[in-house]
């Protein structure tokens, strides 16, 4: 257990071992905790535009809520900087910018009171690695 406002090393491993004859450049790792909640966070072992991304395809489901759209996100490859817009509206994205691992679901709920159709042709999913 990690007592609140303190920082604890609960584990460490050498990069190396980690990389298995991968190249830095190519390699991206995934941290994770769990305590009471889940935490996580994604590390580049070089800047980000060092790195070589492979393009990604990113997919998403989308589920009607109160005042908007859920969308749930994915990828097959590290989409990194997955930038969503809705072209010609003013809206609210409660996360917006972020990448992802494959495997990976990010869940974004938009603000929105487009129709299905129109969120639809709308919706512009831009990915860094994809420019």
């Amino acid at each position: 257990r990690v007592p609140a406002n303190v920082s604890k090393n609960v584990f460490s491993v050498p990069v190396k071992l980690l990389l298995n004859h991968e190249q830095t450049d190519q390699v991206v790792i995934l941290a994770e905790f769990t305590d009471r909640e889940h935490y996580g966070n994604i590390y580049y072992l070089k800047p980000p535009k060092d790195v070589k991304f492979k393009k990604s395809a990113v997919v998403y489901q989308m589920i009607k809520v109160v005042d908007g759209y859920r969308l749930v996100i994915s990828a097959d490859k590290v989409a990194r900087g997955v930038f969503l817009s809705l072209d010609g509206t003013d809206n609210f994205f409660s996360d917006n910018y972020f990448d992802l691992i494959p495997g990976a679901k990010k869940q974004v709920y938009v603000k929105t009171d487009l129709n299905e159709d129109d969120f639809r042709k709308k919706l512009k999913i831009t990915i860094l690695n994809n420019i």
